[in-house]
């Protein structure tokens, strides 16, 4: 970390303590979405070898896949 040479020693810790307390309590904060986000990306990572083994041989629909265009009349 760079700082200004206009900054003493102490004002330097002090920076730093003031700076690992605010990520250490913004982590804290988020941390109920986080760990959403993480269940839900353990869980994505575990079922898709499933999914796709359904995709392909038992012929389960694709989510994403697009219905058949219909014809104009």
């Amino acid at each position: 970390m760079t700082f200004p040479a206009t900054l003493s020693r102490t004002e330097r810790v002090l920076l730093c303590l003031a700076l690992v307390v605010v990520i250490v309590f913004g982590i804290r904060m988020a941390g109920s979405v986080i760990t959403i986000v993480l269940v839900a990306l353990v869980l994505t990572l575990l079922l898709y070898p499933a999914t796709k083994w359904l995709r392909e041989k038992k012929g389960v629909a694709d989510f994403h896949q697009r219905e058949p265009e219909r014809p104009e009349k």
